[in-house]
């Protein structure tokens, strides 16, 4: 599907709070089951699990062939045991982690910290599952009247393009972008479950480092504050933009820069001064002054909200969206804090 939420069992599985997603799909979560790992996971269809099932393939005919089959030695294939659906084909030391595993992770912030499910849904006909938590009373402002907000986000492949994944990801409220943290805090905001036979065990390690991440959440605000009480005046604003999204090599060699990413320069920089709900005390588009706050949410508010309504189609438009979140937009965004953070 082009929003690439799984519908393999003839239902959207997604359950979410609040409003209706974009793409109208999934069932709104009552209050016990925000509270409930278990309600959450049955409203959003992902009690299922996978299986590594070994390879066979038929060996040709030839000298010393038996004309039957053999079983691939170092490899298997990820089969959803609900489904039957062929999920990918992994390592032999490939161990699969199943939802409720993974999901486990949030379990001491969702029952000794008063956390709630925001999301949780499988994409990809079950190869991608996560799941969004929120975290009560973890609230930074930046600046007056933009209050970011702590979630921590679970996510797991079945397909084996990625390790489970739990991070704090902040979100700026007035316009909903992803922010990102700074590297000074890294180690702390993220853990990270590799699929091997250690897993069960380095899962418990990651419940431990999730409950510490409302700390670190602090100890970001710290940083954004610092942002927006950065000034930056035109040139170091363009500056930022260029080192941001650069040229491509060869463009710079020929000293030529593409329709698009003069586009998305022009975008980010607008984006700057005019961006959703910029605050006035800190923003003097007259003479091209701004923060380093408003610079990086330009950023931010770009992929997360302005790259989507560009895309051609539906499906890029959930490329787009999906890149935001765990793709290369996501890299961007990281790197444009970084850039702030190391100036």
């Amino acid at each position: 599907m082009a929003h690439m939420i799984d519908e393999s069992t003839g239902l959207a599985a997604i359950a979410y709070a609040g409003g209706t997603p974009w793409h109208k799909l999934g069932r709104r979560m009552t209050e016990e089951q925000r509270r409930s790992l278990e309600l959450a996971m049955q409203a959003a269809g992902l009690n299922w699990t996978v299986d590594a099932t070994p390879l066979q393939y038929l060996r040709p005919c030839g000298p010393g062939s038996n004309n039957g089959f053999a079983t691939v030695p170092d490899a298997a294939g990820i089969i959803r045991q609900d489904t039957g659906a062929y999920l990918a084909t992994v390592g032999k030391g490939y161990t699969p982690i199943q939802n409720r595993e993974a999901f486990d992770v949030l379990a001491p912030l969702v029952e000794n910290h008063g956390c709630t499910i925001e999301v949780m849904a499988s994409l990809d006909s079950g190869r991608r599952t996560f799941a969004l938590l929120k975290m009560p009373d973890a609230t930074i402002t930046p600046a007056t009247g933009d209050d970011v907000r702590g979630y921590v986000l679970v996510t797991n492949a079945h397909d084996g393009s990625s390790a489970v994944r739990a991070q704090l990801t902040p979100i700026r409220v007035v316009c909903q972008n992803t922010l990102t943290l700074s590297q000074a805090t890294k180690h702390s905001t993220a853990a990270v479950v590799r699929h091997t036979k250690s897993a069960p065990d380095r899962l418990k390690q990651a419940a431990e480092i999730v409950e510490r991440m409302q700390q670190a959440l602090a100890k970001t605000g710290e940083t954004y504050a610092e942002l927006a009480a950065r000034a930056m005046n035109a040139k170091e604003l363009a500056a930022y933009i260029e080192t941001v999204i650069p040229a491509p090599a060869a463009d710079v060699a020929a000293n030529t820069i593409s329709e698009v990413i003069k586009a998305r320069r022009e975008a980010i920089a607008d984006l700057i001064f005019h961006g959703h709900h910029v605050p006035d005390h800190i923003t003097n588009s007259t003479y091209g002054i701004s923060s380093a706050w408003r610079a990086y949410n330009a950023v931010t508010e770009y992929f997360d909200h302005i790259r989507a309504t560009e895309a051609k189609s539906s499906s890029a438009r959930a490329t787009a969206y999906d890149s935001a979140l765990f793709g290369g937009n996501a890299a961007i965004k990281a790197r444009a804090l970084n850039v702030l953070v190391a100036a």
